[in-house]
């Protein structure tokens, strides 16, 4: 409907300037939505715990916009998944609190620290092609649920989120 196409980021990406906001808390559907929420309900809620509410928020827009951003930029050059007309969702948020919350633990956090940095960097990003192909499908923005996933896992291993950072 025309109603929805008021919330889909497409090219170009700056009109109107909140376009990548707006098309980060929209959805499609009904069950477009549950499905972003029941994973938001326990990653995010499992985050939120340590993250404090202006963190958190700030996390999920940021992996939200830049998600979406990079689902347009990326669908026009290199050919993956579906969205090259417009991304609309939060999946690329959602499953970023899904890989802080991968990365972020104590277990993840000494593995990934008692190994070479370029093999802990090419798990990373193994983790986030998996977890970008495994979430896919027809109509599916899967570089925006690669970029949230691995912008996740990043900020997880360094725990960017975390109270502590910014209390010293």
């Amino acid at each position: 409907t025309q109603f929805l196409a008021e919330f889909v980021l497409s090219e170009p990406l700056r009109d109107p300037w909140y376009s990548p906001l707006l098309a980060t808390y929209a959805h499609v559907s009904v069950d477009h939505l549950l499905g972003n929420l029941l994973i938001f309900v326990v990653a995010g809620g499992l985050v939120s715990f340590g993250a404090g509410r202006v963190r958190f928020h700030l996390f999920y827009l940021l992996t939200g916009v830049a998600s979406s951003v990079g689902q347009i930029l990326l669908s026009g050059t290199l050919s993956l998944g579906d969205g090259s007309a417009g991304v609309i969702g939060a999946s690329g948020a959602v499953l970023g609190f899904v890989g802080y919350l991968l990365t972020s633990n104590g277990a993840a956090q000494a593995i990934l620290a008692g190994i070479n940095c370029r093999i802990a960097a090419a798990l990373l990003l193994a983790a986030a092609v998996y977890i970008a192909l495994r979430t896919g499908g027809p109509g599916i923005a899967v570089w925006s649920h690669f970029i949230g996933t691995l912008l996740g896992l990043i900020a997880g291993q360094f725990n960017l989120l975390s109270p502590r950072l910014f209390n010293a």
